[in-house]
């Protein structure tokens, strides 16, 4: 699904999907002819929060169930004009919360001049994107493992996007030695046994300017989502076991 930032038409739709079925937003924070380099990190975390409100109720508004139904599917019960806000665990993790809806799991990161939002029913749900960058010794020692290190600069932000998604879906964050986190690339599965830490499946959403990881709880059915670009023209790639291009 492409999301264009004037008239928010729909584009593609890959999947049909239900209640359970993560969704993906990535966006290019937008600035003005005098926003000077250090107002552009407080400006992107600003549109980054306003637009999680936004599109915890875009996505919910149509397909959004009680948290609590075993009804697969159902039919949206009208709902009073209540819309979602954002809050936090005593850990710092964001969850969407409605009065009438409920719970919705909602995760947010953002690289450079550019933010992910993931949002699902479940809130076992991390999400986190990386700008393409290099890493010092002392980062690939903490990060990566030995083998790892002697990658590309793609693949060791690909894993660091990973391991980090893995802990905000647990409600973790740093500092933490990522490179204890377990990364199966056959199977899209992470996990940290020694941490005492579940797995979780993840996936990829590969760009020209960044790499973007999302993970979810393995109890969960396998999901199959549709990407939202915002104000950009970026070709994505999303890894699966069928590998999907949107332009």
């Amino acid at each position: 699904m492409v999301i264009n930032s004037e008239d928010h038409t729909h584009i593609t739709n890959q999947y049909s999907a239900g209640t359970d079925v993560p969704r993906l937003m990535i966006a290019q924070a937008c600035f003005d002819e005098h926003t000077t380099v250090t107002d552009r990190r407080s400006q992107v975390r600003q549109q980054a929060r306003w637009q999680t409100k936004r599109w915890l109720n875009q996505v919910w508004r149509t397909a959004a169930v009680p948290f609590s139904s075993p009804v697969k599917n159902a039919v949206a019960p009208k709902t009073k004009c209540f819309e979602f806000n954002v809050i936090h665990t005593q850990q710092g993790q964001p969850i969407g919360f409605h009065p009438d809806l409920g719970v919705r799991g909602v995760s947010v990161s953002h690289s450079g001049i550019w933010y992910a939002i993931a949002t699902a029913s479940q809130p076992s749900l991390g999400i986190d994107l990386q700008c393409y960058r290099h890493f010092g010794s002392s980062a690939r020692q903490w990060a990566f493992t030995a083998g790892e290190c002697t990658q590309s600069m793609t693949l060791l932000c690909a894993a660091w996007a990973v391991r980090e998604a893995f802990l905000k879906s647990h409600g973790v964050g740093l500092p933490h030695l990522l490179r204890n986190i377990d990364i199966d690339w056959q199977q899209q599965r992470v996990s940290d046994p020694a941490a005492n830490l579940s797995e979780r499946m993840f996936r990829m959403v590969y760009g020209l300017y960044w790499v973007c990881a999302i993970c979810y709880c393995s109890e969960s059915e396998r999901p199959e989502w549709d990407v939202a670009t915002l104000s950009t023209t970026v070709p994505l790639t999303v890894s699966s076991a069928r590998s999907t291009s949107l332009c």
